[in-house]
Formats: structure tokens, sequence, C-alpha cells
């Protein structure tokens, strides 16, 4: 393939709407692509319009080498305050812009792409590569976890992830705990604060303890490869009016620990 070919197949797919959803459109393009230059691959249905999708180049009766990233994207936001629409991949000099263009199309291409041209330049690879796309990163690792379910990274000797990590190899990772919390308190009008249990207070109760003590853990269990444990509250959701105590808020956040 040339660069031309190269930067097509990352902007068309960048211009696939694959929000944590929809991924299907994006394994019916790299099945495409792949069936055009003769590699075979299988869709692996999650549910309706996302689908997983892992193609095989067999070359010998060596090892396994899995190449893997996600489908997906995080939402834009406010597609109003992009300098460039966000799934437009559009180029300005030598950048290109676009929701996934970084996380992480532009390593799922170039997996594809990798393999597309060991197999046109018949390098000796003795072993097999497969390339595994995966729906549902963003949010639950959805594909990932299925497809190993499912049995397809049995194979596996080695497994290579696209995602954006600087100009570093990464051979070790974090691992990380979503949490939810409830606080469940008693509604009343908010003349008489006395009648009910406000559950937002007892959340911020609940915050203020639980940051104090993540720093703590923080301060105490560092690494020298992965650095120190992360944690951050991420979504606070309680009330339904002003003039009412809240009965329920739940909170959830997300902590990065050391493996």
């Amino acid at each position: 393939m040339n660069k031309e070919e190269r930067i097509k197949v990352l902007q068309d797919i960048i211009k696939i709407k694959s929000v944590n959803d929809n991924e299907s459109e994006v394994a019916n393009y790299f099945a495409e692509l792949f069936q055009k230059h003769g590699i075979e691959s299988e869709k692996v249905k999650y549910s309706e319009g996302r689908e997983s999708l892992v193609a095989t180049y067999n070359k010998g009766d060596g090892k396994v080498l899995g190449i893997s990233g996600h489908e997906d994207v995080v939402a834009a936001g406010d597609e109003s305050e992009w300098k460039y629409p966000p799934f437009s991949a559009e180029i300005d000099g030598d950048k290109l812009y676009g929701r996934g263009s970084t996380d992480m199309k532009s390593g799922l291409a170039a997996l594809a792409i990798a393999m597309i041209e060991i197999k046109e330049e018949n390098a000796d690879i003795n072993g097999t590569l497969k390339f595994m796309a995966t729906v549902g990163e963003e949010v639950g690792e959805l594909g990932s976890e299925q497809l190993t379910k499912e049995g397809y990274a049995d194979d596996l000797d080695g497994l290579i992830i696209g995602e954006p990590t600087g100009p570093a190899l990464i051979y070790t990772h974090k691992g990380s705990m979503n949490y939810t919390i409830v606080s469940r308190g008693k509604s009343a009008h908010s003349s008489m604060p006395k009648e009910g249990i406000n559950s937002i207070a007892n959340m911020n109760e609940f915050v203020t303890r639980a940051n104090a003590e993540m720093q703590e853990v923080t301060n105490k269990y560092k690494n020298d490869v992965l650095g120190e444990t992360a944690h951050a509250i991420t979504i606070i959701n309680g009330g339904d009016q002003v003039n009412s105590i809240p009965a329920v808020t739940t909170l959830q956040g997300v902590t990065a620990k050391l493996k």
C-alpha cells in the first residue's frame, strides 16, 4: 500500500461515528479491506450494531502473535467547539484531526495495514498473525472480554495492543476498578430539612473521607515502572428538584491500582 492508500484507510474509519456503539460499520470496513487483500476474517457479534473482527494470516507453524485494538471512540461532546468537525478526518498540513485519530483508530489502522503489507511482501514470519478489533473498550472492555471468553485468545503466544503510548513501548499496565456508591436518605420539603435525611450531604462526607484515604494509598504505594495509584470521582447524581431534600444520590469513581 502506498502512503495515500494508508491515509485513506485512517480517514475512512475516523469518519465512522462509532461512539461506544455502531462498531459493526468499522468491522465491515476492515473485513472488506482484508478480503480485498486475500486475508480471511470473521465478525463476532456482541449485540445489534456491535461486532468485533478477527482476521488471521498464517505463514508457517510457528508462534501466534495477536495484534489488537478497539473500534469505538469517546463521545465528541459539543461538536461546535471543535476547530475541525470530529468525524471529518480533515488534514491540515502534516496533521490529521478527528475523534479517534489518536485513541485509537490510527493504531488499529496501522495494525491492519502492517498485516496486509507483511502478506503482500511475503515476509518470512514462520507463524501466525491474528488481528483482533474489539467493541466497547471505552466503556466496559466488552469485546476483549467476549473474545477471551470465547477462546479467540487461547492460542496467542504474545499480544501487541496499538494504544497510543507516545514514543515508549509499554509492557505492563495498571489494573483499574470502577465502583458505584449509593447514598439513601429520606425526602422532605426543603422548608423542613430536619424531617428528611439529605443523601447529598451524606455523600459529601463519603467523598471527603474517600479522597483522604485514597491519597494515603497514593502516597504509600508507588512503583518505578507503573508510577502511583490514581483515584478519581467522576460522576455524581442526586436530587429531583431544588425545594426537596434529596432521598437518593449515586456516585461513580475509578481507581487505577498497581498490580
